[in-house]
């Protein structure tokens, strides 16, 4: 099965997640597991430039700030984080100043400007990772504005989430932002960030079906485990 993103070159849209080899490393001892996650890094300590890494989707950031949370968090090389940290600078200058959320030229239809909830978990949970050294209350504000917009502009009754910008909406599409609803539930309290998402969770997945494709597992099992913890350490309301 060989074609669309298998058939690209490395992109930071597709390409730069190091943990699986950080964590060979960790187990066996091995080096190379380590080694060939810094070159991951530098490669993309050489390709950060606003023009690649901003104004598309949210992948563009979130990819390359995983790897280089990842590779600081395993070898304390202090160049990662500080690239993560420009690209943490560019987020803030990326996020829609009135409405919260990052627009983004969709490729299916690039006549449309909005953020794609396709996929953006992964830059939340980077920032989340970022923010867990850096302790900045404003990134904290920004994850909350961010929460607000998914479930409201990005919301449609009764339990719909639009998917790339409005080329589709279903329940579905509120997976891979689970990890971000619980953080956000557990520091702020308010119950926006857990009843709302609850109920797209229930509509997507509730009737023990189970029904989620191949491409929709990472989306899942990455995402979904911390809002149950959540919503178990509220009692399961």
């Amino acid at each position: 099965d060989f074609g669309h993103h298998t058939a690209e070159p490395p992109t930071m849209s597709h390409a730069g997640y190091a943990q699986g080899l950080i964590w060979y490393s960790f187990l066996t001892g091995d080096p190379a597991g380590i080694e060939g996650a810094r070159g991951i890094a530098e490669w993309v300590l050489r390709g950060i430039a606003p023009e690649v890494n901003v104004g598309r989707m949210e992948r563009t950031i979130g990819h390359p700030l995983t790897t280089l949370n990842d590779v600081y968090d395993a070898t304390g090389d202090e160049r990662y984080l500080h690239g993560a940290a420009r690209l943490m600078d560019w987020v803030f200058k990326w996020e829609h100043p009135g409405r919260g959320g990052f627009p983004a030229i969709i490729t299916e239809k690039p006549a449309i400007y909005a953020g794609s909830p396709f996929s953006s978990g992964l830059l939340f949970s980077a920032i989340m990772k970022f923010n867990s050294w850096a302790g900045r209350p404003e990134i904290d504000a920004l994850l909350e504005r961010t929460g607000c917009h998914l479930l409201t502009d990005m919301w449609r009754p009764p339990a719909d989430i639009i998917f790339k910008g409005g080329l589709g909406h279903g329940p579905m599409w509120i997976v891979s932002h689970l990890r971000l609803m619980s953080h956000l539930h557990a520091r702020t309290g308010n119950p926006l960030f857990l009843v709302v998402p609850r109920e797209a969770l229930n509509a997507a997945l509730g009737d023990g079906s189970g029904a989620f494709g191949t491409r929709t597992t990472g989306l899942v099992f990455n995402y979904v485990p911390w809002f149950l913890a959540e919503l178990r350490r509220q009692g399961s309301p």
